[in-house]
C-alpha cells in the first residue's frame, strides 16, 4: 500500500464523536477499527503478556502525526471498553518485527517509543 494512500486511511482512526451529530457507539468504535483492518493499516488485536497489544503497520503508524497516533488508542478504546471508557494500558507493535512502536496509558497517554 503506498503510504501516502494509509496515511489517509488511518486519519479515520482520529475521528472524533464531535464530527457526528449522535454521540458515538461501542459500534461505530468497532465498525472504524475493522475498517482499519481491512485497509490493512492494522493487522489483528490481542492478548501478549497480559496486556491489549495491537499490531499495526509500522511505516503507516510512523508517518502519521501524533494525533492520528492517538485515535488508534481513543478508537480502540471505545471499541473494547465502550464510549469514555479505558482500558489499563495498549501497546502498539510492529507487524513486521513485533517491536513495540508505543505504549498507552490512561495516566500518561500515548507515550511513542
Amino acid at each position: 500500500m503506498h503510504t501516502h494512500i494509509a496515511v489517509a486511511i488511518a486519519a479515520m482512526l482520529a475521528a472524533t464523536p464531535a464530527m457526528a451529530a449522535d454521540p458515538e457507539t461501542q459500534q461505530d468504535c468497532a465498525d472504524r477499527w475493522l475498517e482499519a483492518e481491512e485497509a490493512g493499516i492494522v493487522y489483528g488485536v490481542g492478548m501478549v503478556d497480559g496486556r491489549p497489544t495491537a499490531s499495526v503497520d509500522e511505516e503507516t503508524f510512523m508517518a502519521v502525526d501524533f494525533a492520528t497516533k492517538t485515535g488508534f488508542a481513543d478508537t480502540l478504546n471505545c471499541a473494547v471498553a465502550g464510549p469514555g471508557k479505558m482500558l489499563a494500558s495498549i501497546d502498539f507493535v510492529s507487524n513486521r518485527t513485533n517491536k513495540r512502536l508505543a505504549r498507552w496509558t490512561p495516566g500518561r497517554g500515548l507515550v511513542v517509543d
